[in-house]
């Protein structure tokens, strides 16, 4: 009986180990599966994290197997602006492209109803519009999907003369006199989204509240 006993006890301790070693090599293995650190955070909304890795320059271009998205492009379609913004401010490729051909400026600009942010990310959305602006991403019109595939098959995507990085950009330091009328448009919020007011240079100061296209 203590035989069985002592067997018995080791059989557990063997399978308590080996569960622990599994769960401590579950992270790297959904890195890997999920496209790597980056897509892991980004994936599960971790905004610090994505913060930590970008300011390292840590999988900024990682492609997801399933699709070829970026961390970028992913963020953007998930409507986290926030994390746009620091993928963007940090180098990632804002003219990178999936396999069916969106970008981040297809979430930004050609799908804008479709990603219609919270009211937590609209500041960092209306940033995101001004910086893939700056750096000339085409609005009139913008390329659907199916465009972009035929551009990039011609090799005319990016398109000439424009910037190819928008690294070290802050939308917070763009004014609204930086842009055209029509670019401005594109910036200001649909009537209905959540403003109120604006500052010293004539940016829409975001609050709880209505907006009804007056301001």
């Amino acid at each position: 009986m203590k035989k069985f006993m002592l067997l018995f006890s080791s059989a557990v301790v063997l399978i308590f180990v080996c569960l622990m070693i599994y769960a401590l090599k579950e992270p790297a293995n959904m890195d890997q599966e999920w496209g790597g650190p980056m897509f892991y955070a980004v994936k599960n909304g971790d905004v610090k994290k994505v913060q930590k890795l970008a300011a390292k320059k840590i999988g900024l271009e990682e492609r997801d197997p399933a699709d070829n998205t970026t961390p970028v492009i992913r963020s953007a379609g998930q409507g986290d602006w926030d994390m746009v913004e620091i993928l963007l401010k940090a180098g990632a490729d804002p003219w990178a492209q999936d396999e069916m051909g969106y970008t981040t400026g297809s979430s930004a600009f050609f799908n804008r109803d479709k990603y219609f942010p919270g009211h937590d990310q609209m500041l960092h959305y209306r940033n995101v519009k001004k910086i893939l602006l700056k750096i000339g991403y085409p609005v009139n019109p913008t390329p659907s999907p199916k465009k972009i595939r035929q551009l990039v098959k011609e090799g005319k995507w990016p398109p000439e003369g424009v910037k190819l990085s928008a690294e070290g950009m802050d939308g917070n330091q763009l004014k609204m006199s930086d842009f055209t009328e029509a670019e401005q448009k594109l910036i200001e919020p649909h009537p209905g989204e959540v403003v109120y007011g604006r500052d010293a240079h004539g940016n829409l100061i975001y609050q709880k509240g209505s907006y009804d296209g007056k301001n």
